[in-house]
This record gives structure tokens, sequence and C-alpha cells, in this order.
């Protein structure tokens, strides 16, 4: 960015502290997160930083999150799902491995009716692990996370969190086709401290936004699950978002 090496800062809450209190530059980029940027508040007693500190210059991408099945199960939609679990007497396991998989599911059981009881893993591999082996009827992991045993056949996916329909898997429906509004992604961005000048806040934006969209790169993004936002999303697009 202009020198022989950037200062990066990749943690969650412990890389937001460093860039907080680092020079107002634009030499030092928090590559923000979900995490950092919007669940730490809600989920922390303390933190050592305000979400509001910090302007938002590129978002690289959003990442939708699954909602899989077993891949013999009875349904094959959504409305499916709710039909089966609201005439069966026994409980419904959703198996969650983090935020980004436990969120779809609580929002999933509010908007839908459907009472999951929720079953707490170390991440979310073991909880699709648990999905195959028939411990768990539904579980809501990521793109990243959850497209290889999509595309292997292991488990079915009856639909994405994203408000629309995916370009890796365009055949899906959004969760958002049965319960509008229905919308959760995570995210990655490029964030500095909001003292950071304007001038520098656009330029980064504007390399980032064309590295995004350079042929090879955006192609990469689409195969490992994240969609990269359009061309135009300058600096406040990408802050409000």
């Amino acid at each position: 960015l202009g020198r022989p090496f950037a200062r990066l800062a990749f943690a969650a809450m412990v890389g937001t502290a460093i860039v907080k209190n680092s020079p107002a530059d634009g030499y030092t980029l928090l590559h923000g997160s979900t995490s950092s940027l919007a669940a730490n508040p809600s989920l922390y007693r303390q933190i050592t930083y305000d979400p509001d500190e910090f302007t938002t210059v590129a978002i690289d991408g959003t990442i939708p999150g699954f909602m899989l099945v077993a891949k013999d199960a009875p349904y094959n939609s959504v409305k499916e799902f709710v039909a089966w679990a609201k005439a069966r007497k026994e409980p419904i396991f959703s198996g969650y491995g983090n935020t980004s998989s436990r969120v779809p599911s609580a929002l999933f059981d509010v908007q839908s009716g459907v009472r999951l009881e929720e079953v707490a893993y170390k991440d979310a591999v073991p909880a699709i692990q648990d999905l195959i082996g028939g411990r768990i009827h539904v579980t809501f992991p990521d793109l990243v996370i959850g497209e290889s045993y999509v595309r292997s056949g292991q488990v079915k996916a009856l639909a994405v969190t994203s408000p629309q329909r995916t370009p890796q898997f365009p055949e899906l429906e959004a969760m958002a086709e049965t319960y509008p509004g229905f919308e959760v992604v995570a995210f990655l961005s490029f964030t500095v401290r909001k003292e950071v000048p304007v001038e520098i806040q656009r330029k980064l934006n504007g390399w980032v936004m064309e590295i995004l969209h350079l042929p090879e790169v955006h192609k990469r993004l689409l195969e490992i699950g994240m969609t990269p936002p359009p061309r135009d999303w300058d600096v406040a697009r990408s802050d409000a978002f």
C-alpha cells in the first residue's frame, strides 16, 4: 500500500484494539469480520473498542449459510421441513458450532414456529458429521464449511440464508423466499480508524474493489464461498453495510 509491507491485524478483539490504537495513517488495516464489527458488542460484557470508532472502506465479500439436513431426509424444501417438524412429536435437534451457525438456527426457530433443541459443538464440522450420522436433524453452517459436504452428496441443502440465491448454488432457494426478511450472512472487510483521512479511505476502497473484480480474483472468491459486492460499493456503502 505504498510501503514495502502494510501492517495487517487479523484477530478479532485483540486485532481490533491494535488498529484502534494505531496511527490514523491508513497503513494499519483491520481485516474485520462479523465477529469483530457486529457480534462482539452483543456477546461480551466488556470490549476494548466501539465499532463506531472505525470506518469500513471496503467489503471483501459476504458468506451466507446453508440449511442442511440428512441426505435421505423425507423433505426437499423449507416448507416440507416445517410441515414435517410441526407434525413431529419428538424433539428436533439443531447443531451449531459458532455464532454464524447459531443465529440462523435461532432466527428460523422464531420465524417458522418450529421449536429447535440446540446442540452445541466446538465448531461446525462435528455438527455436520452428527447430521450425517443421524444424531441431529438440521444445521446451518456457512458456505465455506458446508460446500464440500453438499457437493459430495453427504448431506442435502434445503436453502441458503442470504436474501437472494447465491451464484454458487442458484438452484437452492433463499430462506427469504419462504420467510421474507430472513437474512443472515457473515462478511469480511477492510476497516480503518475513523480518523484516517477521507482521501486515503477512498484510495483504499478503489484499490480493494479493483482487485476484487479482477476476473481471476472474483472467480476464486466465488469458488471458496464468498460473494464480492458490486463494483460501485464505495466507502459510504461499505460502511453502511
